[in-house]
């Protein structure tokens, strides 16, 4: 499927590019996806062709740097409390 995938690409395509890609291995399995969705490799017919072609490649293939971190509930550092006026142990001038 692959194989005819490429040359449907190649026949069909109105422009290639040489720019040459570099792998950096912590998204090789994003990258091979979005080659293959761009391929026409789309859809449940294609499902099980895309599983077994990603299946040893490093990385995520839902995210391109991995997975993002939830932000956790940020903690505001603590800080003394406003002077009132009306606190007893401030000595008020009357």
């Amino acid at each position: 499927m692959l194989c005819l995938a490429l040359a449907a690409k190649a026949l069909n395509g109105r422009a290639a590019s040489s720019k040459r890609r570099q792998a950096d291995g912590k998204s090789d399995k994003y990258s091979f996806r979005v080659l293959l969705l761009r391929l026409g490799l789309i859809g449940d017919e294609f499902k099980n062709c895309r599983k077994h072609l990603l299946a040893n490649l490093a990385g995520s293939a839902a995210w391109k740097n991995g997975r993002p971190v939830p932000k956790t509930e940020q903690t505001v550092p603590d800080t003394p409390a406003e002077e009132h006026p009306s606190d007893p142990t401030q000595g008020s001038q009357a």
